[in-house]
């Protein structure tokens, strides 16, 4: 399913940030979302993560438009990120405990090493979708809508519709 499933996405979208456990499949990842018609894509592994790692380097298959592949690795150098973090600074937990962490971020209260690594990740779909091709530029926009704390005001208003729709 780590393979199958990213790639079955029902929804068809041109831009698609995609996270691959093995280092080794990223370029046969590039390949099928190609194949899926993903216009633009990158399919990551940081420091065998399947996201953009904040404790290393992470390697890239960037799909491009013209359908070629470009390979190269990004730090957190690319995105502006000058904290020093370790897997331990990104562990979960139960899921409640999980619920509050996202709540945090979402309201601007998240710890550095959880905002660092989400801005990381929003960067790339940045860049991926054009709006932002440098990765610090794009980094410095999603720690302002991450400080910011809009996030949460959006969560609660799906939740809100969420549960309307359950009740119905």
């Amino acid at each position: 399913f780590n393979i199958l499933g990213p790639l079955s996405n029902p929804s068809h979208v041109n831009y698609e940030l995609l996270g691959c456990y093995d280092v080794n499949l990223l370029d046969t990842m590039a390949n099928a979302l190609k194949l899926t018609g993903v216009k633009r894509g990158m399919v990551i592994n940081g420091n065998g993560m399947d996201e953009i790692s904040i404790f290393g380097s992470t390697k890239v298959t960037e799909l491009l438009e013209d359908g070629s592949l470009k390979k190269y690795e990004l730090t957190n150098k690319d995105f502006g990120i000058t904290g020093n973090y370790t897997q331990n600074d990104l562990l979960g937990g139960e899921p409640d405990y999980n619920a509050r962490i996202a709540r945090e971020i979402l309201s601007g209260k998240g710890c550095d090493a959880h905002n660092a690594v989400i801005g990381a990740n929003v960067s790339a779909m940045l860049h991926l979708a054009g709006k932002e091709p440098d990765f610090k530029k794009g980094f410095e926009i999603a720690m302002d809508a991450i400080k910011s704390g809009r996030g949460v005001e959006k969560l609660d208003k799906i939740a809100a519709l969420t549960n309307k729709t359950v009740a119905a």
